[in-house]
């Protein structure tokens, strides 16, 4: 019999017998099972934080694994790089940091606060949008926070555009 042919081992009876005992159990107790975490959760801080913590991670996991198709280690990996800091604006957020992805190849490009991720996503990941919503607020006076640094960035991406773009 070829390998891929084969079936998976069976669990041996009394580990099949201890996990139906285990849901018969919770079956019939549920409501007073349900109850008794509510009350802890409510009463207990240490107790709270703790399952609130390990909700927020398994959400992370989740969330990174189905939607962006990277682990949690890649996530952590990204956010060390970054410093804990947004990508764009270069601030730290009082949330967590989202997951920049292109909708149309599903790449993950970095992560973002809130507030870039959904400029980038409201422009529809345009760079000539972005661009000539820059430009609208600079017409009308708004100098933004931009350092020096920040200046010759966007010049720099300017400059790349326009090459890019020209024939």
């Amino acid at each position: 019999m070829s390998q891929s042919t084969k079936r998976p081992p069976k669990k041996p009876k009394r580990e099949t017998e201890q996990l139906s005992r285990t849901q018969r159990y919770y079956r019939r107790h549920r409501q007073k099972i349900l109850e008794t975490n509510r009350r802890r959760r409510a009463e207990d801080p240490v107790y709270r934080a703790k399952v609130l913590a390990k909700d927020r991670r398994y959400a992370l996991k989740r969330r990174c694994e189905t939607i962006y198709g990277i682990s949690v280690a890649d996530y952590e990996r990204m956010y060390a790089q970054q410093g804990g800091r947004c990508r764009i604006c270069k601030r730290k957020p009082k949330r967590g940091l989202c997951v920049d992805h292109s909708h149309a190849t599903r790449k993950v490009r970095g992560l973002l606060c809130h507030n870039c991720n959904c400029m980038i996503g409201f422009s529809g990941d345009d760079p000539v949008r972005l661009l000539t919503g820059s430009s609208y607020l600079r017409d009308f006076g708004c100098k933004g926070r931009l350092s020096g640094r920040a200046r010759r960035r966007l010049r720099d991406l300017l400059i790349s555009l326009s090459r890019s773009s020209s024939p």
